[in-house]
């Protein structure tokens, strides 16, 4: 597959002689710059696939793949290698087979507590509609906000394609004194493709305190099924389905189960710009007399990513949710049923000095916003965010 070239000035020359001599992160930056200027470049594709695929980045390898079969139409030697890979992962001898990662975070929040955007607030008596003006623990408080957080991915080398996670956050705010938070995630997550079908699952545990004292558990599951390509130049679509359970340690009534299935699709162009998205319907079922009772409404989620340099990253993600509950959330604000609306924006740079450092910084800034007919609910926040992030790859 690989073609013709002019010894020491062809860039896929220069990949392979920086090969040689072990600089894999170098021959991949100028196999990318290689299928940029020389798209139908056959070996370029093939080389680096290969190369992500001992590096232990499947997603990658599999969407090149990918690409190697709808633009090349390879001989049956290529096709064998492959399906090879396809069958039995991607992760070599050479390749990390778990990844410690550490990350410590300063930054500020202007509304720690999710005040109230108004606490002057309007209740139904049986005399008619009076104005309440709640306590000021309701209104926003801002605070500095410290974060600590480290987690655990390895491969099950047994069982290739799966990998076993665990992690730990705890936040802190000293200026608000009693919102300090700790997350406790742990679960398992399996990847497979089964020709150019591409499956996914994941389960997972939580646990979720404050002020030391667990206030949610749950359990999240989701599988996702990809479609075949269409081509190179349309987006890959998929299907997702997630269930969740969640208990709450001092409010029983709020128990719940969460279903949502969902449509996404995403696209690659090239190895640098990434654009994904998923829109669906979710069901909440209440396990007690929770105000309100059952929920209903759909979501949306959106995100990008832009490789705008070998040092600088750039992502941002978007989250919608619209509920509507099946009954009344309470007399005292009429006979009106709930219905909020929930938004979240999150958009973050991250600096490496050279693509074998551990070592990452991320800037990330965060505005959340709920909508609702109910008073008691509507609020927005803003918090900014910089992170120092060491990553040890263990094989």
């Amino acid at each position: 597959m690989a073609q013709q070239v002019v010894p020491g000035t062809d860039p896929y020359q220069e990949a392979l002689d920086l090969l040689e001599k072990g600089s894999v992160n170098s021959a991949i930056e100028h196999y990318n710059r290689l299928i940029e200027s020389v798209p139908n470049h056959a070996g370029a594709w093939l080389d680096l696939a290969l190369l992500y695929c001992e590096r232990g980045d499947t997603a990658r390898a599999l969407e090149i793949f990918d690409r190697i079969e709808q633009k090349f139409a390879p001989p049956p030697a290529i096709q064998e290698i492959i399906a090879h890979y396809r069958a039995n992962g991607c992760v070599s001898a050479s390749a990390a087979v778990a990844h410690w990662t550490v990350s410590a975070g300063i930054g500020r929040t202007d509304n720690v507590n999710h005040g109230l955007t108004n606490t002057l607030i309007d209740l139904t008596f049986p005399s008619g509609t009076s104005s309440v003006r709640l306590a000021d623990t309701y209104s926003p408080r801002g605070s500095v906000e410290g974060i600590l957080n480290a987690s655990y991915v390895r491969n099950i080398r047994a069982l290739p394609g799966v990998q076993w996670f665990a992690g730990l956050t705890e936040k802190n705010f000293p200026s608000a004194g009693d919102f300090k938070q700790q997350a406790l995630l742990v679960g398992i997550t399996q990847q497979h493709m089964f020709g150019n079908w591409e499956q996914s699952s994941q389960f997972a545990a939580t646990n979720f305190s404050l002020d030391d004292q667990t206030h949610q558990t749950g359990m999240v599951g989701q599988v996702a099924l990809w479609l075949p390509p269409y081509s190179a130049a349309w987006p890959r679509l998929g299907f997702e389905l997630e269930a969740s359970r969640w208990r709450y340690a001092h409010e029983p009534d709020y128990n719940n189960t969460i279903i949502e299935t969902r449509v996404a699709a995403r696209w690659n162009y090239g190895d640098r710009f990434a654009i994904r998205g998923s829109t669906g319907y979710l069901v909440d079922r209440a396990s007690g007399l929770r105000p309100g009772l059952d929920r209903h409404g759909y979501v949306i989620n959106a995100g990008g990513q832009w490789v705008a340099s070998e040092r600088i990253l750039l992502d941002a993600t978007f989250r919608q949710r619209v509920l509507q509950d099946a009954a009344i959330y309470s007399p005292l604000f009429g006979d009106n049923k709930h219905h909020s609306r929930q938004l979240q924006l999150i958009l973050d740079a991250q600096y490496r000095d050279n693509a074998k450092s551990p070592y990452t910084w991320k800037l990330e800034l965060e505005r959340s916003q709920s909508r609702d007919n109910v008073p008691l609910f509507p609020y927005t926040s803003h918090t900014l965010t910089l992170y120092w992030q060491y990553q040890r790859d263990v094989f």
